[in-house]
């Protein structure tokens, strides 16, 4: 385990521990869920410029054969 130290507003804190959010099995599932959430929005914005590029989207087929090229190529394999 590993003990946290944190500086907050006295207000948030009280607040905070009023609510039992520093409960270890509270703050545990807050920090998880945050993560999730960061994780998300980072998913979400890869997303976002995948959709901003230019150009039809590949189709599964087209990016199996593209991988089958790059193993080929990296085996030393390829066609040249």
């Amino acid at each position: 385990m590993t003990t946290i130290q944190a500086q907050l507003p006295e207000s948030l804190a009280a607040e905070a521990t009023v609510a039992g959010l520093f409960e270890p099995e509270a703050f545990e599932s807050l920090v998880r869920s945050a993560l999730r959430s960061r994780a998300m929005a980072s998913l979400l914005a890869a997303t976002a410029q995948m959709a901003a590029q230019p150009g039809a989207p590949q189709s599964p087929e087209q990016i199996a054969a593209e991988v089958k090229a790059e193993r080929r190529r990296v085996a030393g394999t390829a066609p040249r």
